[in-house]
């Protein structure tokens, strides 16, 4: 399967700013959001932070992962010209080696994805954005998270 840009040349200008102007607000946030998405694994998968050393590199791979999409959303880059991002790629490396099995790191993946999302909503309704704009935006936002999340987690 091939990964492209995750916003496409064919999305309206209105929407691009639209786009611009959230991912701006949320690489603003980058480091809160890395809490917030260790804050939820915390929650939901604390196998996930059993020990320093993985509480320390799923930070990392977070930190790198928000910073990965912003910088995807933002280039308009494509995801299969784009090294993995290292840190997930560590993160990944040692869950392993702790016995952690692969699908608790895709559900993990899927909790991060939604509560970005869920942040991404609270952006976009602090804009003045018309409201089928802000419809178009969120669309746009939430293919390419899922694209992403795909990506990486190949």
């Amino acid at each position: 399967m091939a990964f492209g840009p995750l916003v496409g040349a064919d999305v309206p200008q209105d929407v691009v700013a639209g786009i611009e102007l959230v991912v701006r607000r949320m690489e603003s946030r980058q480091l809160e959001l890395a809490l917030g998405v260790i804050d939820t694994f915390a929650r939901h998968t604390p196998e996930l932070l059993a020990d320093d050393e993985l509480r320390q590199t799923i930070m990392l791979s977070a930190h790198a992962n928000l910073a990965a999409i912003v910088h995807a959303w933002r280039t308009r880059a494509v995801l299969d010209d784009l090294p993995s991002p290292q840190p997930a790629v560590a993160y990944s490396v040692l869950a392993a080696q702790r016995g952690i099995p692969g699908q608790t790191l895709v559900y993990a993946y899927s909790l991060a994805e939604d509560y970005v999302t869920a942040e991404l909503f609270t952006e976009l309704r602090r804009t003045d954005l018309e409201p089928l704009v802000q419809l178009e935006v969120i669309n746009q936002i939430h293919r390419a998270a899922a694209t992403f999340v795909g990506w990486v987690v190949r």
